[in-house]
């Protein structure tokens, strides 16, 4: 949930019109910026995934196979 919310937060700061623009054609990659350093930081657990509901699946197969709280 933190990482969907970190890229949106990103997603929506690129397209106010109260910042100040980014160049033109450079929007796409700093959005892939911001997905690749929000799945880097924060995807070492449970994998890749910023999709809460694709998250939350292995997070609780972690708990079940006996890991406990550490997943989550």
């Amino acid at each position: 949930i933190i990482g969907t919310a970190a890229l949106l937060v990103c997603v929506l700061a690129l397209g106010d019109p109260h910042n100040t623009p980014a160049p033109p054609g450079l929007e796409p990659v700093l959005v892939g910026a911001a997905v690749l350093l929000i799945g880097i930081s924060m995807g070492s657990n449970s994998g890749y995934a910023i999709n809460p509901a694709r998250d939350f699946g292995p997070r609780l197969f972690s708990y079940i196979a006996g890991w406990g709280d550490e997943v989550f």
